[in-house]
């Protein structure tokens, strides 16, 4: 979902630019996190359970920082306006899953 919105705010010219930069950002923050949080463990004391609650801690700070950034993405009001595409009124034959219209029987029955 996150991709498609990115696609939706991005500029015509670059639509791949938005999804590109969130890919790049989520690989940071895991990055980030395998590099701070197994410090905070350790300087807690690794073998304690002050340290692994440091990680944990941390990593709900971390969560609601990046909840409470997720609330500065712009709405996409152009996209919400438009409105979907009625779909094609369906034949009773093909809703029923009957058979193909006879105008394609020659060419399923001679093999070509």
């Amino acid at each position: 979902m996150l991709n498609g919105l990115g696609v939706v705010l991005s500029q015509p010219e670059s639509p791949g630019f938005l999804p590109g930069m969130n890919s790049a950002a989520f690989n940071f923050g895991a990055g980030l996190s395998f590099a701070v949080l197994p410090v905070v463990q350790v300087l807690g004391g690794s073998s304690s359970i002050t340290g692994y609650a440091g990680g944990i801690w941390l990593g709900l700070v971390i969560t609601v920082l990046a909840l409470a950034v997720s609330f500065l993405i712009p709405r996409p009001a152009s996209a919400e306006m438009e409105p979907a595409p009625s779909p094609p009124p369906a034949t009773p034959d093909r809703a029923r899953g009957g058979s193909p219209p006879p105008s394609v029987w020659p060419a399923l029955t001679s093999g070509g």
